[in-house]
């Protein structure tokens, strides 16, 4: 029988050891149960106080994240006993196969295997996220697949409260940076402080190794890794895969983002995840295929917002759904405005006298047009793309019914299922519905409006996400000049251009 650490947790075999400390399975001898026992290597120098301070601030942080994909925490103190005296945590016992194991064993995951770890690590994300707590060591063997194939994150040794508490001990290095070379975000790096989307970086380096075998970059010396995590895009998983969903391939590609703000949100990244998951098993039915790409609105119909075109300021009715946040993303769907004014009647828009009318009443409880736009928005900002997709689908169809194809509703209808495509990883679709949009929005809303400026900017940011570098930087060149003539120099949309242009340009090899 092995020792026992304050005559209740009798150790058995080692399951692990670290650069902190070796973790022994044991026998509760109290309760009864098996339990996992991490003990804190003391050296006897003079860095033993600040490795008991992070120690403690690991067990302290971890028992925060009650979480089922966590381990749970039992039990932590000090062992005073006569052998190896110091630090211990007690900790849920978890029985399986690290992701590092399974991927050295040959392990090939699909991808619904892939997407579901990912979904179960995103989950456990956002709960430790909500918590203000950073990992910032997600890795492969930091993630263990259970029997009964449930996903569990372990060891947060070096993990961060992004709000620390007065209470938290000040745990400072000199040049040490927490993480691992083939897993750690560009931010960190270039030494900004880990934030929860650089756990999303992390994560991205893991799905991409998870569904072509290795990691995004690999070098021969861990400096060289580094500079090819700040300086090189990271290759596509569809390289390696021809077998991937779309979905899933721009979500990795979104991951793996140099810039933090482009890459998705915890929560998003869950419910993508999730989708991706849930698709492979859908029959090809139930996804919906988009039938809104139409030709340009012929120049003889009256369309109202041709006085657009001036050097004043843009068109500011809003479009149903959110701005982008810059190269490669979305930004976050709870920023989204609202269109309060869409629904209402236009007193512009030219009208049969046969047609039918507006759908801006409300007959019998049934919702006005402005009811059905807030649902769709309500929709996309809860992160149900699928829904929001269908709702703008519908919604459109039965506008064009009774309205025009230049129709500020119908437009706007049509541009919430190409950024609903966007967020579904459906590249190729989003793109051939904003490029049939953009000349009806310019010849409604005139060419230097609000609608029309975000749409070049949102074919531009898809081509370069799609790999058409050149073509991008084309096309937000001429974005450029366009919005030079007719914006205040300190509106937000010059910076975004001229972020992604210099991306660009460094990728290009002329910046």
């Amino acid at each position: 029988m092995g020792e026992a650490i304050d005559g209740r947790y009798r150790l058995g075999d080692m399951l692990g050891q670290g650069g902190m400390g070796a973790v022994w399975r044991a026998r509760d001898l109290l309760l009864d149960r098996d339990v996992a026992v991490k003990r804190l290597m003391l050296t006897g120098l003079s860095g033993d106080e600040k490795a008991m301070q992070r120690f403690a601030l690991e067990a302290k942080l971890t028992a925060r994240i009650e979480h089922p994909s966590v381990p749970a925490v039992h039990d932590w103190g000090t062992d005073g006993g006569p052998h190896a005296p110091g630090p211990y945590l007690v900790m849920e016992l978890v029985r399986g196969k690290d992701l590092h194991r399974l991927l050295r064993e040959g392990r090939r995951f699909s991808a619904t295997e892939a997407a579901d770890i990912s979904a179960q690590i995103a989950d456990a994300l956002v709960y430790a996220h909500q918590h203000d707590v950073v990992h910032r060591d997600l890795k492969p063997s930091n993630v263990m697949l259970t029997e009964d194939r449930r996903v569990k994150v372990m060891d947060f040794g070096i993990a961060a409260a992004v709000r620390p508490s007065a209470s938290d001990p000040r745990i400072t290095g000199t040049g040490g940076m927490p993480g691992t070379p083939g897993f750690i975000s560009p931010e960190q790096i270039q030494g900004a402080p880990a934030t929860p989307r650089s756990d999303l970086y992390a994560l991205g380096c893991l799905l991409h190794e998870l569904l072509t075998g290795k990691p995004p970059f690999t070098a021969e010396s861990p400096w060289a890794l580094l500079s090819l995590h700040v300086r090189e895009p990271a290759p596509s998983v569809a390289e390696s895969r021809s077998d991937l969903p779309g979905e899933l391939v721009a979500l990795v590609t979104r991951l793996l983002l140099k810039d933090p703000e482009n890459r998705p949100s915890t929560a998003e990244v869950r419910a993508l995840a999730r989708r991706c998951a849930a698709a492979a098993h859908a029959p090809a039915s139930a996804v919906p295929t988009p039938t809104l790409v139409e030709a340009p609105v012929s120049a003889s119909v009256p369309v109202p917002g041709t006085a657009a075109a001036s050097k004043t300021a843009p068109d500011v009715r809003a479009p149903a759904f959110p701005p982008y946040a810059g190269p490669g993303a979305y930004a976050s769907p709870r920023a989204a405005r609202i269109p309060s004014p869409v629904g209402s009647p236009d007193p512009e828009q030219p009208r049969s006298p046969s047609a039918p009318p507006r759908l801006t009443g409300s007959l019998a409880g049934a919702p006005t047009v402005s009811d059905r736009l807030r649902h769709c928005q309500e929709l996309f900002n809860g992160e149900r793309f699928s829904d929001a997709y269908t709702a703008f689908h519908r919604l459109g169809a039965d506008l064009r019914r009774s309205r025009s194809k230049s129709d500020r509703d119908v437009l706007a209808c049509r541009a919430g299922v190409a950024a609903c495509l966007t967020m579904l990883g459906r590249s190729a679709e989003a793109l051939a519905d904003f490029d049939a949009l953009l000349p009806v929005q310019e010849h409604v809303f005139g060419a230097t409006g609000q609608e029309p400026l975000d749409t070049r900017f949102r074919i531009a940011e898809l081509r370069a996400a799609m790999g058409q570098t050149r073509v991008a930087r084309d096309l937000l060149a001429d974005l450029r000049d366009r919005q030079s003539a007719v914006l205040p120099d300190d509106d937000e949309r010059h910076t975004r251009v001229v972020r992604l242009l210099r991306r660009l340009d460094r990728v290009l090899g002329t910046g």
